[in-house]
């Protein structure tokens, strides 16, 4: 406890310095409402962000797949199997890269409409559609003639 003194010098009333059970029961109870009132929203953003996260792996291992074969002047082709894919050379059937989706997204999906075959020049020999999906969407990963990613 404070002790204070009034102007004539005489001890005034003793204040308390401190906060009481209750009002940090109150204060614990009002933080817990918040927390429940925002975790749904964050549950949310995570799946978003793992779906995200999904494309843009698949979009950087498609370019990684397109500047070997300019680099090393030879076939690289991308092969799906479910929820894996590989990048493999294709002269001599040397695996770059292999990467299963839900090692790393648990709750993603995979599916592609084709394999890619990246030219040295940077084209593929088709265009085509890789498709992420979890619970809270779809992404997809597309990569044109010119052998372009983009994510849409």
């Amino acid at each position: 406890m404070i002790n204070r003194r009034n102007d004539s010098g005489t001890q005034a009333r003793q204040v308390p310095g401190g906060f009481t059970l209750v009002e940090l029961m109150i204060v614990v109870a009002l933080m817990g409402i918040m927390a429940a009132i925002a975790a749904p929203s964050f549950q949310t953003y995570m799946a978003n962000n793992r779906l995200n996260g999904a494309a843009r792996v698949v979009m950087t291992d498609l370019m990684y797949a397109r500047s070997q074969a300019a680099m090393e002047n030879v076939n690289f082709k991308m092969e799906f199997s479910g929820n894996s894919y590989s990048i493999v050379r294709t002269d001599n059937d040397e695996v770059r890269r292999s990467r299963n989706i839900q090692n790393e997204y648990y709750d993603v999906t995979m599916t592609s409409n084709q394999d890619f075959i990246f030219r040295p020049n940077g084209t593929v020999t088709a265009a085509g559609t890789v498709t992420l999906t979890n619970s809270k969407g779809t992404k997809l990963v597309v990569v044109s003639m010119g052998g372009r990613a983009r994510i849409e």
